[in-house]
């Protein structure tokens, strides 16, 4: 629920830049999800996920609240769904280099 302020904000924006922010947001939310998100958008239980993982329900619960996790525990999550998890290093000056098992891979 909108704020007054933000209300009002929303209010006078036109028909298309509303339709605009909408599908800016749902690009980034598609981009952008907790574990959880990314977890019941492949239609995949806590218990389903449990067994995948070889844990309780209670630690998967546990292991999607937590704020900061190990990136092999993220990697093995990621990976008991069919995904593959990749890291990126972007410098101030645009130069990107991706990461695989703490080594340099390419340079885009």
């Amino acid at each position: 629920m909108l704020s007054d302020k933000m209300k009002k904000l929303w209010d006078g924006f036109s028909d298309a830049d509303k339709a605009a922010i909408d599908v800016r947001y749902a690009h980034l939310h598609a981009e952008y999800m907790t574990l959880q998100e990314m977890r019941k958008s492949q239609n995949v239980t806590q218990d389903s996920m449990a067994k995948l993982l070889g844990i309780k329900q209670e630690n998967v619960s546990r292991m999607e609240r937590r704020d900061d996790m190990r990136l092999s525990t993220m990697r093995d999550y990621i990976e008991a769904l069919g995904g593959k998890i990749q890291i990126n290093a972007v410098f101030p000056n645009d130069e990107v280099i991706s990461i695989v098992n703490g080594s340099e891979k390419s340079r885009v």
